[in-house]
């Protein structure tokens, strides 16, 4: 099926990172449509180049699917009826391409509306951000609070998901610093820089996802590679006891298992940095550490027997 896109002047609203214009072209080339951009101005602000673009609507002379191109979308039907979006206007019809959306037939409404100011945008917004669901326990009850504000400010602005990771990994160097020193007051600290990086991360992930962007595992994986050398350390210098490396070395594996894998996990890393910043608030550091090693290894077998 053919698609065409009329787009607009409010096509090009920035939506989390990308216009509006960029997100429904590709969105219908991910669907294995073959996209068509009217008007052809369009062209500079579109990067996507499986599209093609009309200089004149009478260029198609066949029935398509056209839409608007400042068109918010929960769900779509590609059925050949007249689709209406949330506040009864035509957003969308199949038929020959023209700018006129005042056509009759048989009309479906679906979960949809235009764009068409800021308060149309932040509607929008708020929509694709209920749409990203986390499976990490804290990460969707304890850190959604803070993580939910950060990433609606940060959607709107150029910081990108990785440039958050890398933050995430500077608070986690942050607490191994502080757990140099081996005092109470200063693993107290650590614990909050820790929990601080497991906030960061959880908006990291839901902005990869507003922005449609990739996530970068391996510098959690350093991150969380630091924290577990800070602990270590710590707990060597206090007890000396030599099973207190290879219960890190056996969570490290664990972790890098979990983060690795695409599945989704109730025990994730926000968890994991949660429990350890609840054991240095305590002054429990050893007993959180066994905790997570065993939770992170649990969840690192369950994966592996589903990726089977």
């Amino acid at each position: 099926m053919k698609v065409v896109i009329i787009a607009n002047k409010e096509s090009l609203m920035n939506f989390c990172g990308k216009s509006i214009l960029e997100r429904l072209t590709d969105f219908f080339v991910e669907e294995k449509k073959d996209v068509y951009i009217y008007p052809a101005k369009y062209k500079k602000n579109l990067s996507n180049k499986n599209v093609k673009f009309l200089r004149s609507l009478n260029d198609l002379k066949e029935k398509s699917f056209v839409i608007k191109g400042n068109v918010f979308l929960e769900n779509i039907d590609f059925d050949k009826k007249i689709l209406v979006g949330e506040n009864e206007e035509i957003i969308a019809y199949y038929g020959f391409p023209s700018k006129n959306f005042n056509v009759k037939g048989e009309s479906k409404k679906i979960r949809a509306f235009e764009i068409k100011n800021e308060k149309d945008l932040r509607k929008a917004e708020k929509k694709l951000n209920e749409k990203f669901i986390q499976s990490d326990f804290v990460s969707k009850y304890i850190n959604k609070i803070m993580s939910e504000k950060l990433s609606f400010f940060i959607c709107r602005n150029y910081i990108t998901s990785n440039q958050l990771s890398i933050i995430s990994f500077l608070f986690s160097l942050l607490a191994f610093l502080f757990f140099l020193p081996s005092e109470y007051l200063y693993i107290v600290f650590a614990g909050i820089f820790i929990q601080i990086s497991g906030i960061v991360h959880s908006t990291a992930e839901k902005i990869s996802y507003l922005k449609e962007e990739k996530k970068n595992k391996i510098i959690n994986i350093f991150s969380d590679f630091v924290i577990i050398l800070g602990l270590s350390s710590f707990l060597w210098n206090e007890t000396e006891i030599v099973y207190i490396w290879v219960i890190s070395l056996f969570m490290l594996a664990g972790i890098a298992v979990v983060e690795l894998s695409e599945n989704a996990s109730l025990i994730g890393r926000s968890s994991i940095l949660f429990i350890l910043f609840i054991g240095c608030l305590l002054n429990q550091i050893l007993i959180a550490l066994i905790i997570c090693s065993i939770l992170v290894n649990v969840c690192a077998i369950k994966k592996v027997i589903l990726q089977k």
